[in-house]
């Protein structure tokens, strides 16, 4: 009785939002800091598919939801069946597709974007705001645009990050010995080592993003099959 219960209060993905390359999910634990959900939704999602981009805003209203985006349609629809109603933070995630396809997968495509731009509403429902141009996809991705384009001479290369990210972590290489690795590194912080489904995942993060960039181009790790790749 109480299973059959249990199984009525699962989320259900809404059957009319056709299938997109952009995940939309809510139900986040809202005291969790921005940066720490958007590098578990990494983590999370990434195993599901090639993750392009994962969005998690700061403002008030919208805090408790993200969007992933993925590079094709097959891993997100993957990523919405194997994930829906799995715990993040103790909370179940609740995953629909994205009303409106995101810039960076209009772009991908290679169509031009013709949405017009919209005042903002401030009363309007938070799901809604994927119909504006002040949603939080395109705005994220505008704001990343922009940055790249009014990079200093000496700034690091272009979608650096302070954080490397290691999608697979050979199965001989335990958290220690990536300590052992990076402990060196100038700008070295911590080693984050996670283990999803029996295949783990690890972020390396350092104080800047030079710090990193520098880790990047030593290539660390490579002799041991360690592929490093910036966060997202």
């Amino acid at each position: 009785m109480e299973q059959e219960e249990d199984k009525k209060n699962l989320f259900e993905a809404d059957p009319t939002i056709p299938v997109s390359c952009t995940l939309y999910i809510n139900n986040l634990d809202q005291s969790i800091k921005p940066n720490r959900i958007r590098d578990s939704l990494n983590t999370v999602f990434g195993a599901y598919g090639n993750v392009l981009q994962v969005c998690v805003r700061k403002s008030l209203k919208m805090r408790g939801q993200a969007f992933v985006i993925y590079d094709t349609k097959e891993s997100a629809q993957f990523a919405m069946e194997s994930l829906q109603n799995h715990e993040l933070f103790d909370r179940p995630m609740h995953i629909n597709y994205s009303k409106v396809e995101s810039d960076i997968i209009v772009k991908k495509q290679g169509k031009e974007i013709t949405r017009e731009r919209k005042p903002k509403q401030i009363k309007v429902q938070i799901e809604k705001t994927l119909e504006h141009e002040e949603s939080p996809i395109n705005q994220d991705i505008e704001k990343k645009e922009s940055n790249e384009t009014k990079l200093p001479p000496n700034s690091p290369t272009k979608y650096t990050n302070n954080r490397l990210f290691i999608k697979s972590v050979p199965q001989n290489v335990s958290k220690q010995r990536l300590e052992e690795l990076f402990k060196q590194q100038e700008g070295f912080v911590e080693v984050r080592y996670i283990v999803i489904k029996g295949n783990a995942v690890a972020f390396i993060e350092f104080k800047d993003e030079i710090s990193s960039e520098k880790a990047m181009q030593k290539g660390i790790g490579q002799s041991e099959g360690i592929i490093l790749q910036f966060a997202n």
